[in-house]
């Protein structure tokens, strides 16, 4: 069996590739925590979560960048109540929050509802 792979993989960015960059090597960070979906609308909630965590890891000021770990870390050692939800408002992602609270709030998380499918698009009750 091979190497365990992590929910992300920042091996593209290894100081190694970095001082001799290859052609070959992709500048990715690779998000793989998502399930399968068949809902069109989380799908593209959960593209949009990833580029905004990317979009504010390269433009943020260090101060925040560091402020943002540091909740992370409070909450992951229980010294602090900083959810999910949080976070992405701390990102800057408004509406893919109010997207992820619905889906916590309805269990879609755990297990999508199985629709019939149609022509007919799919509301979150928040339009």
């Amino acid at each position: 069996m091979g190497p365990s792979r992590g929910a992300y993989n920042f091996n593209n960015y290894d100081s190694r590739l970095i001082m001799r960059p290859n052609k070959d090597t992709k500048k990715t960070v690779e998000f793989r925590q998502a399930a399968g979906s068949l809902d069109g609308r989380w799908v593209s909630t959960y593209a949009k979560i990833c580029v905004g965590i990317g979009r504010f890891a390269e433009v943020a000021a260090e101060g925040r960048m560091w402020r943002l770990i540091y909740d992370c870390h409070c909450a992951d050692v229980g010294k602090a109540e900083y959810d999910v939800l949080d976070l992405l408002l701390d990102l800057g992602l408004t509406e893919e929050a109010e997207i992820v609270q619905y889906r916590l709030e309805m269990d879609s998380h755990v297990a999508e509802t199985l629709r019939v499918f149609s022509s007919k698009t799919v509301s979150y009750g928040m339009d």
